[in-house]
């Protein structure tokens, strides 16, 4: 895959390591980002999700930090918490362009770090309880979005 293909999910918690799975899943380079910690480290991380009681899916990930990366050229999606928006958007800024930045962050004005600072492509998601697999719908989004021009 190109660098073009590539999604970036910053944020290693439940929500940004299930949606890489489904992501990987469905033929998408992905890549996770720890929001917190930037120690210039990276490794791989099988990954496993439940899903439906039932079924399971399971992938390698590549994790990584911030430090590792001149530029950021893919899908960026924010899954951290976004107490850190106001750095996080400094950093960004520098790395990722004209790259897409998807916010799936809950709260009032968060995006405010990345308006403030010119961001030119930004979408904002909300994150409701993820029940009966909500995070494989968003990734057959993502799915769409990333293989539509093909």
């Amino acid at each position: 895959m190109t660098p073009q293909n590539t999604i970036y999910i910053v944020g290693a918690g439940a929500v940004g390591k299930a949606l890489a799975v489904f992501l990987k899943f469905k033929g998408n380079n992905v890549i996770i980002i720890r929001g917190s910690i930037d120690d210039n480290s990276s490794h791989t991380e099988k990954i496993k999700v439940q899903y439906n009681d039932t079924d399971e899916f399971e992938s390698v990930i590549e994790i990584s930090s911030l430090s590792k990366f001149k530029t950021l050229t893919g899908i960026v999606v924010l899954t951290n918490k976004s107490f850190g928006n106001q750095e996080l958007s400094k950093v960004l800024k520098s790395k990722i362009n004209t790259s897409p930045l998807v916010i799936m962050q809950n709260g009032l004005n968060i995006e405010v770090p990345f308006t403030d600072n010119y961001f030119s492509q930004i979408y904002r998601c909300v994150l409701f309880p993820l029940l009966g697999g909500e995070l494989q719908k968003l990734a057959n989004v993502f799915y769409i979005y990333t293989h539509k021009e093909k």
